[in-house]
């Protein structure tokens, strides 16, 4: 069966714009490069470790989760009192892991805060109120998205949201340690970068200035402008200023929290099948960066989950759903600010 995007429209498209069938050639052929790992590959996973959680099965009032939080790098940073378990997520990425766990299913128990554009664009009919952070009329950053990404503005709207919500459970869904990367380490690498000509994460691409632009430091640590060493101190110190905020969260909510991660996050870890996986590498093949869909490996699935027992638990209730549209431009400039729209 030809899929439903060879259509008329698109193929216009691709005759004004030539470089739209190479991109789509590319992605043919990485797609078919991933079929050993798809198979075999997840047929070996799946035998050791399992499936994966189905998150909305487990029992909690408030499930926390920070994007891309690796399991041993959680260990490492975090400071809170609490049980710590793992789980096996069912994705390596956001929009698998919000597929799997969230699509064409009803959780009208639950209210869904989110800065992620893929949770934002899968669950709009999934929960009582889905609720997707905003952006500030007025900006000082570098990319006005960022400030929807930081996470004083998603726990603040997490802190609302529970008031107005006290009988239903709440997926609170940061978004670091995930790019783009806030911290004084971003920002000095970001610097030194534009002094070279590569403007990093800046919402105007029109600098004439300026020889590339990329959307996050991580694709910067792809094409090897920045160190793997260097992309793990940012990523650490996104972590370290995640669960600061977090902290804040914590000692305002009542009942059963866990604390987890929709995916793990690749680092320049040395993975042999990445050859076969994933074209975005560094020069050195077997140093993987990043976390690509339906890709097997623990450093992607295996999460954290952090049990915190904190007061009365609610007394949580079912109802008929809110409205919670959200306009597709949002999502859109939401995902962009991630590195998706590169």
């Amino acid at each position: 069966m030809i899929p439903k995007k060879y259509n008329q429209r698109n193929l216009s498209r691709a005759i004004k714009e030539p470089s739209l069938i190479l991109k789509e050639l590319k992605r043919i052929v990485l797609n078919t490069s991933k079929i050993p790992h798809k198979t075999i590959g997840k047929k070996k996973f799946t035998r050791h470790y399992g499936r994966g959680t189905e998150v909305m099965s487990e029992d909690w009032d408030y499930l926390i989760l920070l994007d891309a939080c690796r399991y041993d790098s959680f260990i490492e940073f975090n400071t809170f009192g609490g049980t710590l378990e793992s789980r096996i997520s069912k994705g390596s990425h956001s929009e698998e892991f919000c597929r799997k766990n969230f699509e064409n299913k009803q959780h009208f128990d639950t209210v869904y805060v989110t800065a992620n554009g893929w949770g934002a664009r899968i669950c709009q009919d999934v929960f009582y109120n889905i609720i997707f952070t905003k952006n500030k009329e007025k900006s000082d950053s570098l990319h006005p998205t960022w400030d929807s990404l930081d996470p004083n503005t998603v726990i603040n709207t997490a802190l609302k949201a529970a008031n107005k919500y006290p009988n239903k459970r709440m997926i609170i869904h940061l978004m670091q340690p995930h790019s783009p990367y806030f911290g004084t380490k971003a920002s000095k690498i970001r610097e030194s970068l534009a002094e070279d000509g590569i403007l990093i994460g800046s919402s105007s691409k029109t600098d004439q200035n300026k020889k590339e632009y990329l959307s996050t430091l991580k694709i910067a640590a792809r094409k090897g402008y920045i160190s793997v060493d260097e992309l793990q101190k940012i990523y650490n110190e996104n972590l370290e200023y995640v669960l600061s905020n977090v902290e804040d969260l914590l000692s305002e909510l009542e009942g059963r929290i866990v604390i987890s991660s929709d995916h793990g996050e690749l680092l320049g870890d040395r993975s042999g099948i990445w050859r076969f996986a994933h074209k975005k590498r560094t020069n050195n093949n077997n140093i993987a960066i990043g976390h690509p869909r339906e890709l097997y490996l623990p450093e992607l699935r295996k999460v954290p989950w952090f049990i915190i027992e904190n007061g009365e638990r609610p007394e949580i209730h079912t109802d008929q759903p809110e409205n919670s549209s959200i306009e597709n431009d949002l999502i859109e400039e939401r995902l962009s600010a991630l590195g998706y729209k590169d």
